[in-house]
């Protein structure tokens, strides 16, 4: 009567039956701790012939759609995978797997719930790290936004600058925060709906 939990759990079952073949790593986060690299891509054509044989794009792609619709943790993992979609290495398909296992053993905890708690109010939360891309040393952007208990818009991706500073990256990804949150606004005002102003953290 007060909310509703969305998850794609059929989605989830295709996306098992597909891996299920593979050997899936059981995970309590989405991705380690572990630095990928486009070093980690093949290096010869025979190390290239064996990953055309895996369904590193596929199984990615189906990651990718339960992040946007109704995954917000998955959005890192889901970021950084897609990097090396175009020629992916073990190490990348070893990730990937850590990934569908982590989704494995969260698909009954983890749902979205739209609540109607909260009101009109929208709150606003930043992050970011500093020069984590091995490749390109670029940062990472990270924010969401709920309108009262629920969440309505999430961001994982690559800066596209190099920052000089941890402040400066934050900076960044608070910039990338605050014009979805003027979009957010805008797209209320015109539905009659004005929000109240927005606390971010």
């Amino acid at each position: 009567e007060d909310r509703f939990e969305l998850h794609n759990a059929k989605l989830i079952e295709n996306l098992l039956k597909k891996a299920g073949k593979y050997s899936i790593n059981n995970s309590d986060v989405p991705i380690r701790d572990i630095p990928l690299s486009i070093e980690d891509c093949p290096q010869n054509d025979k190390q290239k012939e064996e990953m055309a044989n895996l369904p590193y794009r596929n199984l990615l792609g189906q990651c990718g759609f339960i992040f946007l619709s109704t995954r917000p943790d998955l959005g890192f993992a889901y970021k950084t995978l897609s990097k090396y979609a175009n020629n992916p290495g073990k190490k990348h398909w070893q990730a990937l797997m850590t990934l569908i296992g982590y989704i494995k053993k969260t698909r009954e905890t983890m749902k979205l719930t739209i609540s109607r708690g909260g009101g009109m109010r929208l709150n606003a939360y930043s992050d970011a790290d500093w020069n984590a891309c091995k490749d390109k040393r670029l940062s990472t952007t990270g924010w969401i936004v709920f309108i009262g208990n629920s969440p309505l818009s999430w961001c994982s991706r690559t800066q596209r600058c190099v920052a000089r500073s941890t402040a400066e990256s934050e900076y960044v990804s608070l910039a990338s925060l605050a014009q979805e949150v003027i979009y957010l606004q805008m797209l209320a005002a015109s539905l009659n709906r004005p929000t109240e102003p927005v606390e971010i953290f």
